[in-house]
């Protein structure tokens, strides 16, 4: 009974913050499937909680346009967990609310999940993909050790355990230019301290100029972008671009800068990744503000293949505005 209480309390106080009817917020179970969690969102509904069962990944395109939740070059597609989609289930109320806000509500999306500004197209579409992972076996945690094993599981791409280890303790490194040392150290400020690029770049979630990067880094790097899987070559996939790293590698022991670049030209985990699981933006919630501000929600990664095979719901994002300067 207690229990039943306080999930009713819950739910009240929900209707009362989100202005929606209170019987009907009542009524209104934890959402279990994608498909739940899709009709809410059609229908505006409000959502009282979402299981942990269910993942969301955010693709490029209109839903039937969408075949995969990540390129197909990808070995692994990135996604986030249930905290984030009854985080995106508030926005889309507000949304319902004021249909003026629709492309930003899909900004704030965007930017939560990673995307850096310079890399969100105004008017582009976007398709919310909602999955229950709970059983797929592929699914892990992308922290650095997460993706030493996956590499060697994968393509046995061994990085060693000194290297590991030079490479997740300087995420933990205290730098002098933080003011609180209770806030946790800046990723983009760890990359550019790793790899030698330029921390301007870095805190836009890119590495270029490469010229200003350090030597192994750079020649890391060169040795293996064009297996980006965004290109569009047929060879442009991880696995390619896995071999291309060992090849270049050799028998020698990669340094941390060269395992940096390997994640981000063959996996996509870009300069303002935090490597701990958590997501990070330094343009959410936007410039300024405490840094713990900037980390969002809690990150995945699986087995990347078709969205028909994973059962995916697609919910078609309204095209983000263009930025307002």
């Amino acid at each position: 009974m207690g229990k039943m209480l306080n999930r009713a309390i819950c739910l009240l106080i929900l209707a009362i913050a989100t202005g929606t009817n209170g019987a009907a917020a009542l009524a209104q179970d934890c959402v279990e499937t994608a498909e739940e969690y899709r009709n809410a969102w059609e229908g505006c509904a409000p959502v009282a909680c979402v299981s942990p069962k269910l993942y969301a990944t955010i693709a490029v395109g209109a839903p039937a346009d969408v075949t995969n939740p990540y390129p197909k070059g990808f070995q692994w597609a990135w996604s986030n967990g249930f905290e984030n989609l009854e985080k995106y289930a508030q926005w889309r109320l507000r949304q319902c609310r004021q249909p003026a806000a629709d492309g930003t509500v899909t900004r704030d999306i965007l930017l939560y999940v990673g995307f850096s500004p310079q890399s969100i197209v105004a008017g582009q579409a976007y398709t919310l993909l909602v999955m229950d992972l709970s059983q797929d076996a592929s699914l892990f945690i992308p922290s650095i050790e997460g993706w030493a094993r996956a590499f060697q599981s994968a393509f046995d791409l061994k990085l060693p355990l000194e290297t590991q280890k030079r490479l997740t303790l300087s995420l933990g490194e205290s730098e002098l230019s933080e003011s609180d040392p209770a806030n946790p150290v800046n990723p983009t400020s760890n990359f550019a301290r790793i790899t030698g690029c330029s921390a301007a770049s870095a805190a836009l979630c890119s590495d270029a100029p490469l010229t200003l990067c350090q030597p192994d880094y750079r020649e890391a790097a060169d040795a293996i972008k064009q297996y980006l899987p965004y290109n569009s070559s047929p060879d442009a996939t991880t696995r390619y671009c896995a071999d291309a790293f060992k090849k270049y590698v050799g028998d020698r022991v990669a340094t941390p800068a060269e395992a940096r670049a390997l994640l981000v030209y063959c996996q996509d985990v870009n300069p303002c990744n935090s490597g701990l699981g958590l997501g990070f933006n330094p343009s959410y919630p936007g410039p300024g503000g405490a840094l713990l501000q900037h980390f969002t929600g809690r990150e995945y990664v699986f087995l990347n293949r078709t969205v028909e095979t994973l059962k995916a719901a697609k919910i078609a994002l309204s095209p983000p505005d263009p930025v307002k300067r």
